[in-house]
């Protein structure tokens, strides 16, 4: 599966949910600590703020591009993880950038031209 990709301008709401070994959505158990929402984020592309509940949280992009794992503990001591890939992208040109190269001599002038007879 592709990477979520997130413009460097933009912040996205993940949520998570619980499933049984089948892979049907059940309730979290009210005995469950609140899930860690974590990050493998060499670039600090993005900030994560858990919501209030736990089961949400905002990732929002910080500018530089890259790749990142945002990874969620939780269960029986934390036990259980989920992971979901994103990578931040460029967002669209805004600005044209004018540079220049290393200055240098410019050429002699040309002889005048010999008058015509």
């Amino acid at each position: 599966m592709a990477a979520f990709q997130l413009q460097d301008t933009h912040q996205v709401l993940l949520s998570i949910g619980v499933e049984d070994a089948a892979g049907n959505p059940v309730p979290a158990p009210p005995d469950w600590p609140a899930p860690i929402w974590d990050k493998a984020d060499v670039n600090n592309a993005v900030t994560i703020t858990a919501g209030t509940d736990h089961y949400s949280a905002l990732v929002a992009a910080n500018g530089p591009l890259g790749s990142v794992q945002v990874q969620v503990m939780g269960g029986p001591n934390n036990s259980l993880r989920g992971i979901f890939d994103l990578d931040v992208i460029a967002s669209e040109a805004t600005t044209i950038l004018v540079n220049a190269g290393a200055s240098e001599l410019k050429p002699a002038p040309a002889a005048p031209a010999a008058p015509v007879v």
